[in-house]
């Protein structure tokens, strides 16, 4: 999957998430700057940790794991990766009462349609994480 930072922003980049296999007895390692944890957990685990603020997330990791949630295991994960070219997602930002609020496609407010699956399709910006919110 590819997300490309949205327009508005001063600083620009267009970002590859991969998906892989990890090789059997493999441990994570951190470099304690970018990542400070390293752990094996489950989509739906790491997601209801993020959604419950046990968490942080950068948006684009939060909603590539909610798109995870789709599968049952990595080879269906896999087997669908490869039929497909990677979807491309570039935010919109936008506020509305105050209130910062990023669309995904699939939201009323992006001009694209759902091309991505999952739940998240937009998310609040508060206390400095961003949280799933519905729209409205």
């Amino acid at each position: 999957m590819r997300w490309v930072t949205p327009e508005v922003s001063p600083k620009r980049f267009d970002a590859r998430f991969f998906l892989a296999r990890a090789p059997e007895g493999q441990e994570p390692e951190v470099d304690g700057r970018e990542a400070t944890e390293g752990l094996w957990i489950t989509p739906r685990a790491a997601l209801k940790r993020w959604e419950e603020a046990g968490m942080q997330l950068a948006l684009a990791t939060a909603k590539s794991i909610d798109m995870l949630c789709a599968y049952s295991n990595v080879e269906a994960a896999l087997k669908d990766a490869a039929r497909r070219p990677p979807p491309v997602a570039m935010p919109i930002v936008w506020s509305e009462d105050g209130r910062a609020y990023i669309s995904l496609p699939g939201d009323p407010k992006h001009p694209l349609p759902d091309i991505l699956g999952g739940t998240i399709r937009r998310v609040q910006l508060e206390g400095g994480r961003y949280r799933a919110v519905r729209a409205s």
